[in-house]
């Protein structure tokens, strides 16, 4: 039952428009185990039927605000720290989906580690057909989540509990960034030494989709990423790279198919960041190594796939056989080298490429497939109620 006066985490869901995902991503934070909360859901002035679909539930705990003018999905967020009641702030947005144990797990970690500030999850990240693409790997120690987020945003927003009072103490999201305040938000509280961490459970399905705010403004984006990149740099390294430098190795590693030519300086603009970390942070060395060499790999990988599409067969087995001297022979990559000296494989490299790398990611996304079929989809609040779920 739900306390009465008191209550331990506010929901926030920003919507603009949300309606064609709205209903599933709604019932998702319903059916939830985990039962004090409030559902504060921020309409960000929405033209289509997010308003009726919202106002559908009869549940107490959804609170509904509607913004009086478009202020955008930052602007919404602040608004919802400014009206949230609860002692934790918990993501969600209106297209994704919450597993019902979501809450229950993250709110019984923050309060055994009250060392950590934010604490997210793990996360399937699905089309608009609900077909699984990959599955995240967020970084689950404090020390890897410094480490990544020098080139990307190490929390996964979605899904995320984060203590309030610290958020507000230190300002909330920055209206400056539209898209990315998340990933800004993040290196703003690592800078201040707050303690950041991603448990190793996978609680969300994220949707990536034609109209998702991921999706859309691509160039904003990526200023915005390089802005905070550049952020990260100046506080954890002694790294001397310019921002123009940081903006090719956000397009390496994220958009290759646009500089797949630029590619081949990865490995030195790499090992600027993470061989200059500052010692008084006291990272270690061998994990700094780990991420280093992934981040290669990743690249290679998207290089090889490129270079296939582009039709440069000579150049991509070139780049395979050095990826392969970095990981062993013995996988599906160098089955693909060897088959790739025969004329009758050449035609089809690509497609036998790529189906290697869905191989992997289903076998990894495998058991992430079975749970999201059988939490998500089938977890309704009628269903919770009645002691089916």
């Amino acid at each position: 039952m739900q306390k009465t006066g008191v209550i331990d985490i506010t929901v926030l869901m920003t919507v603009y428009n949300g309606g064609g995902f709205l209903k599933k991503s709604v019932e998702s934070v319903l059916a939830q185990t985990f039962d004090n909360f409030e559902f504060l859901i921020v309409d960000d002035c929405s033209t289509d039927n997010t308003a009726s679909v919202i106002e559908s539930y009869n549940d107490s705990r959804i609170v509904l605000y509607k913004n009086a003018a478009n202020q955008g999905q930052t602007r919404s967020l602040n608004t919802g720290l400014r009206e949230a009641r609860g002692e934790y702030i918990a993501r969600m947005d209106a297209d994704d989906m919450a597993f019902p144990d979501w809450l229950e797990k993250l709110y019984r970690f923050a309060k055994n580690n009250s060392e950590y500030s934010v604490v997210s999850c793990q996360s399937i990240i699905i089309d608009e057909d609900d077909k699984i693409k990959f599955v995240t790997e967020a970084p689950d120690s404090y020390q890897e989540v410094i480490l990544k987020n020098i080139m990307e945003s190490s929390i996964n927003h979605v899904g995320s509990l984060m203590r309030r009072e610290d958020i507000v103490k230190e300002g909330g999201y920055d209206d400056n960034y539209r898209i990315v305040a998340d990933y800004d938000l993040w290196t703003r509280l690592l800078i201040k030494k707050y303690k950041l961490v991603n448990i190793n459970e996978i609680l969300t399905a994220t949707r990536i989709h034609g109209v998702s705010a991921t999706s859309r403004g691509k160039n904003t984006r990526d200023l915005e990423i390089v802005d905070v990149m550049q952020k990260n740099l100046a506080n954890f390294t002694n790294s001397a790279l310019t921002k123009e430098d940081l903006g090719i190795l956000w397009k390496i590693l994220h958009n290759i198919k646009d500089c797949v030519d630029e590619a081949g300086m990865a490995e030195k603009l790499i090992n600027s960041v993470y061989g200059s970390l500052k010692p008084e942070l006291g990272l270690p060395g061998d994990l700094a190594q780990k991420i280093k060499e992934g981040k290669k790999k990743q690249i290679l990988k998207k290089r090889i796939f490129v270079l296939l599409q582009n039709g440069k067969h000579d150049l991509a087995r070139d780049v395979l056989k050095e990826y392969i001297r970095a990981n062993g022979w013995f996988n599906f990559f160098g089955l693909i080298y060897f088959l790739s000296f025969f004329p009758i494989f050449t035609r089809n490299i690509e497609s036998m490429y790529y189906r290697s790398l869905n191989l992997i990611t289903n076998a990894r996304s495998g058991a992430a497939v079975e749970r999201f079929k059988n939490k998500v989809l089938a977890a309704r609040p009628d269903q919770r109620k009645a002691g089916l779920i």
